[in-house]
């Protein structure tokens, strides 16, 4: 297993923010991810507009998992509309 985190830039409607959270969540579940730490890092502008989007809801997860499942789980969530960007980065041991 190999320590991973990944942040996320999910949509900042209540509604939208949380469903995004819960594809997150069933996705990592999916490829057996052991989630380590998770922190809500806040609504913040954006760079640059992400389609009509001005701000974002950033989360960061911290997991462990095995890492030819993490292509598999990037490939889940890619087209998912309540994420607007994700980043996901294999720790140093």
């Amino acid at each position: 297993m190999i320590n991973y985190e990944a942040v996320f830039v999910l949509r900042t409607e209540d509604d939208l923010f949380n469903k995004g959270k819960e594809i997150v969540d069933s996705e990592l579940k999916k490829v057996d991810a052991e989630i380590q730490g998770e922190e809500d890092m806040g609504v913040k502008d954006l760079a640059y507009l992400l389609g009509d989007q001005r701000k974002g809801h950033y989360y960061l997860y911290k997991f462990q998992t095995d890492p030819l499942q993490v292509q598999t789980f990037e490939d889940s969530i890619k087209h998912k509309a309540e994420i607007l960007r994700h980043i996901v980065v294999k720790l140093d041991q």
